[in-house]
């Protein structure tokens, strides 16, 4: 291993330093021998001016006459939604539901009950 490492310091001390700005001809061959760049400069696309859109015309879909008609329409609705004996759909739909919720309650609240105190009396019962 010394060997090795003696001859190879030996060769590198054996030549003579390269000048600054001159490279050797074996190193201007093989530069000489390689393509040219793998990619070719490409030229940044020239964005052109979109080309105008058609003219948005400032009429409406609805004539003058309907557009009024609609929106008194929808003030007297506002205005029947927010007055005070006005029902909201959730008032409704509470008082549709309260009948069933309490039929339904009547018919399966005694047995849930009691399926649920016996499941808890068994869990009590099997500790102790």
């Amino acid at each position: 291993m010394d060997e090795i490492l003696t001859s190879i310091r030996r060769i590198i001390s054996d030549d003579p330093p390269a000048k600054p700005g001159r490279r050797s001809t074996a190193e201007t061959s093989s530069l000489a021998d390689l393509p040219g760049p793998a990619v070719s400069p490409r030229e940044e696309p020239v964005s052109s001016p979109m080309p105008a859109g058609p003219e948005r015309s400032t009429t409406g879909l609805l004539s003058a006459e309907s557009h009024s008609e609609a929106a008194s329409a929808f003030a007297s609705l506002n205005h029947t939604v927010f007055s005070k004996n006005a029902r909201t759909i959730e008032d409704v739909v509470q008082d549709m539901l309260k009948p069933m919720l309490q039929t339904w309650l009547d018919a399966h609240l005694p047995s849930l009950v009691e399926r649920l105190v016996r499941q808890e009396i068994e869990r009590i019962s099997g500790r102790s």
